[in-house]
């Protein structure tokens, strides 16, 4: 690996993620992106958020936040919240659970995958 380079053309993100350190996403003939796998993974501009509350609190709450962009209810408690990546949304969204005496039972941002960039860098 140190001494060869191997060519591999795919649309199958999942093999580029697997097996590659680096990635270039072509559209339409043009270069969109030419950069480290982990790189490319962290530039997307919108982070989701995954968070299980003991309670429901309304989706227009989390509406307000700024810079959060979707909000999805997923079951009882359980909110998918897509926010801009630039917002820092997560402490806005545990003060809001606090604020509405919700105990957090889960909380986490769900790992950006090659897919999500490369769809919307080829849209």
């Amino acid at each position: 690996g140190k001494e060869k380079t191997v060519l591999l053309s795919t649309h199958i993100m999942q093999e580029v993620e697997a097996i590659c350190t680096r990635a270039i996403i072509i559209k339409l003939g043009e270069i969109v992106a030419d950069s480290p796998v982990a790189t490319l993974k962290q530039a997307a501009n919108s982070e989701i958020y995954h968070i299980h509350l003991s309670r429901n609190i309304s989706e227009a709450l989390f509406a307000k936040i700024p810079g959060v962009e979707k909000v999805q209810t997923l079951s009882p408690g359980k909110y998918k919240i897509t926010a801009n990546k630039d917002a820092y949304a997560g402490k806005a969204l545990t003060a809001l659970a606090a604020a509405e005496n919700a105990q957090i039972e889960e909380f986490r941002r769900e790992e950006r995958k090659l897919e999500d960039v490369f769809k919307s860098l080829t849209k």
